[in-house]
């Protein structure tokens, strides 16, 4: 892995913390890419107000309980799968308290 590679990492409120990657994350990379998602918006949270602050408040005591979810897009072709509808996206569950 490139330590200058950066993850794109998202919240939506029904799925949790997103990190998007082409490449596996192993455990202790999501505990630490975890740890500086909590910082960096728990910074930004102090200057805010009101019903924002209460849904990131929320988020980040969801990013402690949970972790964050890999979604990965695969680049590879399914092999001798060519009646079976495919996808591009996989979730894999790795993280959390």
């Amino acid at each position: 892995m490139n330590k200058n590679t950066q993850f794109p990492v998202y919240y939506d409120d029904v799925k949790g913390w997103i990190v998007l990657t082409d490449e596996t994350l192993n455990n202790s990379m999501l505990l630490s890419l975890r740890n500086y998602v909590y910082n960096v918006n728990l910074q930004r949270s102090k200057g805010m107000t009101g019903d924002k602050k209460k849904r990131v408040e929320g988020a980040l005591i969801r990013l402690q309980k949970e972790g964050i979810t890999q979604m990965a897009i695969k680049q590879s072709l399914a092999m001798f799968q060519s009646t079976e509808k495919t996808t591009n996206k996989s979730y894999h569950q790795l993280g959390g308290i």
